[in-house]
């Protein structure tokens, strides 16, 4: 939310400077290169930034129907005790997926809380949770 806010910052002092500096000297033309480089910079990351916003609020459904599966998936696995496979061995490939579903959605969550990333992240990521690796059968 603040980068946005930089972004829109950036580019409109940029504009203003290029409306009021005139008039010839090195100092103006050092000044209205700064407001274009300003300007320029500004409107792209501005554009960018809107770019990335759609396309995480629009993805937000998709977003949610494919974590949901993969969490009822593993939470399945969980709850049965897939934990071992048929010779007894644990489970290391599940275990991984597990973890690694925890750490993105702690990642997620966390960069949802940040003020700086929060409108960039899909908001989707508010309806899991993290799936308790305690629940694994350790017989």
């Amino acid at each position: 939310m603040i980068l946005l806010l930089i972004f829109i910052i950036l580019t409109v002092l940029g504009i203003i400077g290029i409306t009021k500096f005139k008039g010839w000297g090195w100092k103006n033309e050092l000044k209205i290169g700064t407001s274009w480089i300003a300007a320029i910079v500004g409107a792209i990351a501005l554009i960018t930034s809107i770019i990335v916003i759609i396309t995480a609020h629009a993805g937000a459904d998709v977003n949610r129907a494919t974590w949901t599966q993969q969490y009822e998936a593993l939470q399945f696995k969980v709850e049965n005790e897939q934990v071992r496979d048929e010779f007894g061995i644990r489970n290391i490939e599940l275990i991984n997926e597990v973890q690694e579903w925890n750490m993105n959605v702690a990642k997620l969550q966390a960069q949802r809380q940040n003020i700086w990333v929060n409108i960039f992240i899909s908001p989707a990521v508010d309806d899991f949770n993290t799936i308790d690796i305690n629940k694994f059968n350790s017989n």
